[in-house]
């Protein structure tokens, strides 16, 4: 795999949660989607170059991370695979109609943002809008950021169920984007 990670805090760091709710409000939709689009960029510019397969492009994303490749999902045909780990969830038929790829997330069932119902809805919502390739992994005992090492502070943290979701995240990525 060939990564690109866009700075979406203008290259201000934190594993404090507090601090990143703080960032996360400094950070604006368009700027955001800017840094991803370049990074998309990047990508087409080593596509032409021959280093990356144009047709192999994915996005992943944790919690706000993840809101935000289904936002660039829906805005840029480029993304072919979408993994998102929990998060704020589009759930717009419409809006998800325009997402070109297969899609994956990955909740813990004691979440509240995303909650199970939550899930559904928007597993209802992906349906509505045609896509039949949606990948869904469910983990029981655990809620939000139940995959993140940083989180492990306020014991959101588990590592085996961290360990099993990114092994599924790679297994998925492999079968849908290494063809």
């Amino acid at each position: 795999f060939y990564a690109v990670a866009p700075d979406l805090y203008y290259g201000k760091t934190t594993a404090d949660p507090a601090q990143a709710a703080k960032l996360k409000q400094q950070m604006t939709e368009e700027a955001a989607l800017n840094a991803e689009k370049a990074g998309l960029d990047l990508l087409s510019e080593e596509a032409r170059n021959g280093v990356v397969d144009a047709h192999r492009v994915g996005v992943i994303g944790w919690c706000m991370g993840g809101e935000q490749a289904l936002i660039l999902a829906t805005l840029d045909k480029r993304i072919h695979a979408t993994a998102i780990f929990y998060g704020p969830l589009l759930d717009n038929p419409a809006r998800l109609r325009a997402i070109d790829g297969r899609v994956l997330g990955i909740f813990g069932n004691q979440d509240k943002n995303p909650s199970p119902h939550q899930v559904n809805s928007w597993f209802a919502a992906m349906k509505t809008a045609g896509h039949n390739d949606v990948t869904i992994y469910q983990y029981d005992g655990v809620g939000h950021a139940f995959a993140s090492k940083s989180s492990a502070k306020t014991g959101a943290y588990n590592a085996a169920k961290a360990k099993e979701a990114n092994a599924k995240m790679w297994e998925w990525l492999d079968a849908k984007l290494l063809k």
